[in-house]
């Protein structure tokens, strides 16, 4: 329990077994693995960036525990899913992975609307537009997403869409699953919010709330 109380150090040892594996992978990669696998995996420790980015451009203090939160789902959305090629290999993983992005997702959403009003929505009103905020933030993602994966199967000659064996449907499926995510964080925000469950409230929101 003493290891939640400090925030900065969650975030450290997060960041460092984040960085273990990810060179474990890419030991991994570079002798068992397809070359382009080697690139993606390069790619892995800019991700390291993200807090310092968003604190700069929104000039907030560094959210530690939001930042292992986004480490973690990262780790499992891309390092696994994408550089270990779980994707492919284990089909139900990409039905959690994309489950799990809604709920992600929609949890930024709500925390950069939080970020960007510099105050907390007291207002019932201002409570539903954050919830609806951090749903419609979700589906525009969810979107980005879908256009990222078509664009690296361009330039890399891969295919994580599964265009030859599904055309559009992995694509429709893997929005509909983020979605379904999305809806599901939103809606038990919406009813700790209605309800005034400051606890509850403060964890999805991940005390910026």
């Amino acid at each position: 329990m003493c290891l939640f109380k400090n925030p900065k150090r969650v975030y450290f040892i997060t960041a460092v077994i984040y960085s273990v594996l990810t060179a474990l992978i890419a030991v991994y990669n570079i002798f068992f693995s397809e070359a382009v696998t080697v690139i993606y995996i390069l790619i892995a420790p800019l991700f390291l960036l993200i807090p310092v980015v968003y604190t700069k451009l929104f000039k907030i203090p560094p959210q530690y525990i939001f930042d292992a939160k986004l480490l973690i789902f990262i780790f499992l959305a891309y390092n696994m899913g994408i550089c270990l090629r779980l994707y492919h290999l284990v089909p139900v993983y990409d039905i959690f992975a994309h489950g799990l992005s809604g709920i992600v997702f929609a949890r930024i959403g709500v925390c950069i609307y939080l970020m960007i009003v510099n105050d907390k929505p007291n207002a019932a009103r201002g409570k539903w537009i954050m919830t609806l905020f951090g749903l419609f933030f979700c589906s525009f993602t969810a979107v980005v997403w879908e256009i990222g994966e078509f664009v690296l199967s361009k330039l890399a000659g891969t295919d994580p869409q599964w265009v030859k064996a599904t055309g559009v449907s992995d694509t429709m499926e893997d929005m509909i699953v983020c979605i379904i995510g999305a809806i599901i964080y939103c809606v038990v925000l919406g009813i700790c919010l209605k309800r005034n469950k400051k606890t509850a409230v403060k964890y999805l929101t991940d005390g910026i709330m």
